[in-house]
This record gives C-alpha cells, sequence and structure tokens, in this order.
C-alpha cells in the first residue's frame, strides 16, 4: 500500500519576502500571485452567478490586471507587517485574498 504525503503548495509571506529580493525568481513569483488574484477573482463572479455571498464587490470597470494584484498585495503586506501578531508564515494566498475583501467590501 503505497502512501502519498500531503503537499503544501501555499507560500508564506516569508517565502514570498525572501523569493522577491531575488531578481531571477521576483518576475516568476509576480506571475504565480497575479494567477492566485485572478483565480480569487474568478472564484468570486462564480459565486455572484451562483447568487452566494461574494467575498468582495470590487467596480465593475476595474480589471484585475498584474499591478491592481500586485499592488493590493503590497499594500496589505505593508498594513499586517506591522500589526501585533501577524505571523511570517501567514499565506500570501490568504493575504492576497484579505486584502481584496478589505479594499472591497460588499
Amino acid at each position: 500500500m503505497l502512501l502519498s504525503p500531503s503537499i503544501n503548495a501555499d507560500f508564506t509571506f516569508k517565502d514570498y519576502e525572501s523569493l522577491s529580493k531575488v531578481q531571477s525568481t521576483k518576475e516568476r513569483l509576480s506571475d504565480y500571485v497575479v494567477g492566485v488574484g485572478r483565480g480569487i477573482f474568478w472564484s468570486n463572479v462564480l459565486l455572484k452567478i451562483q447568487e452566494k455571498n461574494r467575498l468582495f464587490c470590487p467596480p465593475s470597470n476595474l480589471e484585475f490586471d498584474e499591478p491592481v494584484i500586485m499592488e493590493l498585495l503590497e499594500d496589505e503586506i505593508e498594513f499586517l507587517s506591522h500589526q501585533p501578531g501577524f505571523r511570517d508564515d501567514t499565506p500570501i494566498e490568504l493575504i492576497l485574498t484579505g486584502s481584496f475583501a478589505k479594499k472591497f467590501p460588499c
């Protein structure tokens, strides 16, 4: 019988900070974050279509492109990193999701 180990694909804040300082990985990391951001966006669209509570309510004319997604993440990192109790093992994906909900509340 084969048992597969659990796989964790999250990037922690600590990982993000260290990888974003290396020029050769910075662009790939940005691509990952933008992909996650677009996934969050489309998940939210699906919630709207299904007439369920959405996570966030952005303006209809806003494009979730790289500059917008990266700015949302960086702003939230700047805010959270100064909060008491903030842990450097917090997943970037959670931070990004929270930034959408905080910036565009319903």
